[in-house]
């Protein structure tokens, strides 16, 4: 791991940090790097280059005499999980994510089981790559519900982006990606330009790995469809809880299944009604017709026809804020999900 600000918590916590030369080609890499589209030699060569890596982490684990290694992305469950093994420790691997090609799917859970001791997945969904090991356990990604709360009025929000008070307004909130379909957004504010021709519309996040070129897409996207002056690109926020405290409507449109969807979860925690794509892990989060509305994956009208009739019936959109945030402090809150995890490393103390 790379010095950055998730260490620096880290040690503001008093958590004892330590950190390894990695080589650049797997510290630049995203959550790609063993995909099999540029060819079957391609993933090898990634693994081959981690392996300096992995003998330094055995290394460090057994002078910490450390018991269990508990690792929390692709590749510190590769690197950090056969080190941990080498090591002779216990491994728990965290896994949030379900990898869109089938062979890469497959070798993660071909891996776990000389690997992982224990494998906990952030949704039945993610879990369901592994279906058939034992220690495999569901337990959904945690927010703290304190820690959601807005600091600045929605109106002073939605003038800072040059929005009228009482406009309605539908906004995403994420990494800038082709997969998180902010494209069928794009398309479906279009289409609710005539019905509601004062709505507005927000994207905010960024691109994280892979495609920068993506929000230019999306831009030139807005403007062949003549909603670019009614839509917002904000780029990285750090207020994102005050931005999407603005929206009427919160939308996650992905077109491929997301392992989880925390948006979703903060936008509940926010008292808004959601949005969603019908796959994957939302279908655990979102209870239909009561906190928020499906449409199917890349479907512009479905998510249009969704949007509108939270847009036209402020009661329904309430009530559905309420019944969400109601569910998203019960089910998704950091309490419940630490207390579970504590079980699962105490468990694995036991075993």
């Amino acid at each position: 791991m790379a010095e950055g600000p998730i260490l620096d918590r880290a040690r503001a916590a008093d958590i004892s940090v330590f950190t390894l030369d990695t080589p650049e080609s797997i510290l630049r890499t995203g959550r790609n790097i063993f995909s099999f589209s540029a060819g079957p030699i391609a993933p090898l060569q990634k693994a081959l280059s981690a392996l300096p890596a992995v003998r330094d982490v055995s290394k460090l684990l057994k002078t910490l005499k450390t018991d269990i290694v508990y690792t929390n992305s692709a590749k510190a469950h590769v690197i950090g999980g056969i080190a941990g093994k080498t090591a002779g420790k216990k491994v728990i691997w965290h896994f949030r994510d379900y990898p869109a090609e089938t062979a890469v799917r497959t070798f993660f859970s071909v891996l776990s089981h000389p690997v992982a001791d224990v494998v906990v997945c952030n949704s039945k969904f993610t879990s369901s790559q592994f279906e058939g090991r034992r220690a495999l356990k569901v337990v959904p990604n945690g927010i703290p519900v304190e820690a959601v709360k807005p600091t600045k009025a929605p109106a002073a929000v939605k003038a800072g982006f040059g929005f009228e008070p009482d406009c309605l307004v539908a906004g995403t909130a994420g990494r800038l990606e082709q997969w998180k379909g902010i494209h069928t957004f794009i398309e479906a504010a279009a289409a609710l330009s005539s019905k509601f021709p004062t709505a507005r519309y927000v994207v905010a996040g960024a691109p994280f790995y892979g495609d920068a070129g993506y929000p230019n897409r999306l831009r030139n996207m807005a403007r062949e469809a003549g909603v670019a002056n009614r839509v917002v690109f904000t780029g990285h926020r750090n207020d994102i809880h005050d931005v999407m405290n603005a929206y009427d409507v919160y939308v996650h449109p992905s077109v491929q299944p997301e392992p989880f969807g925390r948006g979703i979860v903060e936008a509940m925690l926010l008292k808004k009604p959601v949005a969603a794509s019908r796959a994957g892990g939302p279908l655990e989060i979102v209870e239909e017709n009561k906190t928020g509305k499906f449409f199917a994956p890349g479907n512009p009208r479905e998510l249009a026809e969704a949007v509108s009739g939270y847009f036209g019936d402020a009661s329904e959109a309430k009530a559905a804020g309420e019944a969400g945030f109601e569910r998203a402090s019960v089910l998704f809150s950091a309490d419940r999900v630490a207390r579970e995890i504590s079980e699962i490393i105490l468990d694995c103390f036991k075993s």
